[in-house]
Formats: C-alpha cells, structure tokens, sequence
C-alpha cells in the first residue's frame, strides 16, 4: 500500500485531481480531502491507525493507493511535516501542482477573505504565510531532504484546465496504474464558490456531515453546488481591488520570488516562462 500526497499548492486545481483520482479504481479517498495528519500534532498523536481509519471504504484487495490532498503540508508554520512522514515508515508519491505566483496570490487571498472573518483586503497588507507558500523550490526542498526527486512529480496549474487530460496520462503514469478514462467534464471548488463558505449556515452544515461521517457519501459536485447556492443568498460579497494585485506589489512581489522561481528552474526543470512574474 502506498499513499498518493498531493501537497498543494492552495489554489492550484488540487480539489479537481483529488476529485478525478478519487474515480480510478485502484485509489481510494478519505473522509475529508485534507485530513492534515503529518502537520497537526493532535493528529499525529492520535497515530497511524487512525489516519489510516480515515481512508473510508479502503479495500487491500483492490486499491494500491489511499489520497491524501492536504495543502497544508506546503504551507509554512505546520508541525515536522516531512519528518513526521519520514517518521511514519509509509511509502509516498508525491504530486505538486504549481501555479502562477501572482495568480495563487490573488485566489488564495480571494478565498481567505470568504472564508475567514479578520483577513484584510490586499491593498492593505501582503499575507506573509501566502508569499512564502508561493515559493515553490523553498518548500520542495524541506522534502527533498527526505526522499529522492524521483518520487515527485510537478504539475502546471495552467494545463489544468489546458491539457487536462494528457495530465491525467501522466499522473497514472506516474502512480504506476492501469490506464483509466476519467471524468474530467468539471472543474471542482472554483473562485466564485468560494463565497458561499463564508455564510454561517453553510459552515454549520459542513460541520454536522462531518460529524456523523456522511461528507465521503456526498459528492464534490453537489458540495460545490451547495456553496454557490449559499453565495447567492448570502455570504461576503468580495470586490476585486480586494484581492487583485496592484502594479507596484507585482513589482515588490518580483524581488521577493523570483530567486526561488529560478531556482525551481534550475533544480527541477520546471518551465515557468508564462508566469507573469517574468514579465513585470
């Protein structure tokens, strides 16, 4: 048995490949998409068994693969995440999809501002914790210290929505699985469901499926269906000039990033010549 970690980035289509990988028969889901198991103490206390307990419906029989898509464990301020994963013994694959610096500012900061209430508009304040998951070669690096490169693979966000299905070949590939014809007819948690997250009664009823275990019966589809419905009649309504980048903090954001974007280049072979990083 091996698990299948995607590890971001936020804001990156991670819901949709969990979604699509979810349909292989060798793979199986958990209760939640990001049960956050190596990066929270209280939950790696709880031990192995548990995390594995998460995995609802796993057969040894039939599935090769469990999948986990717990961004968090790219994101800076989580507890010995790739220690812990050493630690555990466990055999990983590794998936990380990479998006436009500028691009998963402005998405990221767009769902913090729905989904929590003392997030500041970006005209006010950069989030440091957004910045620092953005630099991409950083994070992979704590990996890297680890497991070898050869059990990674780096997806571009841009062929998400592009080149989704010679994606999904080299994903199978990649996991070493049969051939699968996946639905990938539609694009999971995208920005404007985002606001149906931050209406209260939305948040209670996500709160009670989980409870009482029901959210692996309910699909993605009809979760993102309930989001939009919730943003219609409620929720923050979320200007632009709130979330989209201003000329000079593209400018700033520039010399801040595009070390860690050069050398993701060098280290991984990783093409970033269409981010709008390199043309600020």
């Amino acid at each position: 048995m091996k698990y299948c970690i995607i590890i971001g980035t936020k804001k990156g289509g991670t819901s949709s490949l969990y979604e699509y990988l979810r349909q292989h028969p060798s793979i199986v889901g958990g209760f939640k998409k990001e049960p956050n198991f190596f990066g929270n103490i209280k939950n790696w206390e709880k031990g192995i068994e548990w995390y594995d307990e998460q995995f609802v419906g796993y057969n040894e029989k039939v599935h090769k693969y469990k999948i986990d898509a717990t961004t968090d464990y790219t994101q800076d301020g989580f507890w010995n995440v790739t220690g812990n994963m050493k630690e555990s013994g466990l055999g990983f694959k590794f998936i990380y999809i990479l998006r436009d610096p500028f691009q998963k500012i402005e998405s990221q900061t767009h769902q913090f501002l729905a989904d929590r209430d003392t997030i500041r508009p970006i005209y006010e304040c950069l989030d440091t914790r957004i910045i620092e998951s953005t630099k991409y070669h950083k994070q992979l690096m704590k990996y890297l210290e680890f497991f070898p490169k050869d059990q990674f693979l780096l997806v571009d966000f841009s062929r998400m929505k592009n080149d989704i299905e010679e994606v999904m070949r080299e994903v199978t590939e990649f996991l070493e699985l049969e051939r699968f014809q996946y639905d990938t007819s539609y694009l999971h948690n995208e920005k404007k469901s985002a606001i149906g997250q931050s209406f209260r009664i939305y948040r209670f009823i996500r709160e009670i499926l989980r409870k009482f275990r029901i959210t692996p019966l309910i699909p993605q589809v009809a979760k993102d269906k309930l989001r939009l419905l919730f943003g219609k009649y409620g929720g923050k309504r979320i200007q632009k000039e709130d979330y989209q980048l201003t000329l000079e903090q593209k400018k700033y954001l520039k010399e801040e990033l595009l070390p860690d974007v050069v050398a993701l280049e060098k280290k991984f072979g990783f093409n970033t010549s269409d981010w709008e990083i390199h043309s600020v």
